[in-house]
């Protein structure tokens, strides 16, 4: 097997994953064992507007510190590709829907500021314009 290092980074907080493609099957797996499967319904930017949608919201928890309570948080993300290459996401929309929020309008303030610090928020929008829908749900 050769091995080609083109850079090497030593990160405080890295992330890897393994892949593993063959024929008839496309996956990566974390260094925790968790596979995941690219099939039909589920591609690369599914994975990617998944990614984007957890990072999300992790950094909406820490950036509200409890500041807010409210029973849930849904988060739908659409994304459209470039038809030109790369294909990079052109347009993403992201709607954040949050269900009785103690303040909704602090709860708004904390979803922009998340926009703010989000990496894989910031990443993406480096190539995609982006779209961020707030709303109230019953």
């Amino acid at each position: 097997m050769t091995k080609i290092v083109i850079k090497s980074y030593y990160l405080v907080m890295s992330r890897e994953i393994f892949a593993h493609f063959t024929d008839t099957s496309r996956s990566f797996h974390s260094k925790e064992g968790v596979t995941n499967y690219f099939d039909s319904s589920t591609g690369p930017y599914e994975y990617l507007l998944g990614a984007l949608s957890g990072c999300y919201y992790s950094t909406l928890v820490d950036v509200l510190k409890g500041r807010v309570t409210y029973d849930s948080c849904d988060i739908h993300v659409e994304g459209e590709k470039r038809s030109e290459t790369p294909t990079t996401l052109e347009h993403t929309k992201m709607t954040i829907s949050v269900k009785n929020p103690s303040s909704f309008e602090l709860f708004k303030e904390a979803c922009i500021e998340t926009s703010n610090y989000c990496s894989i928020y910031q990443t993406i929008a480096k190539v995609s314009k982006m779209e961020l829908v707030i709303c109230q749900v019953e």
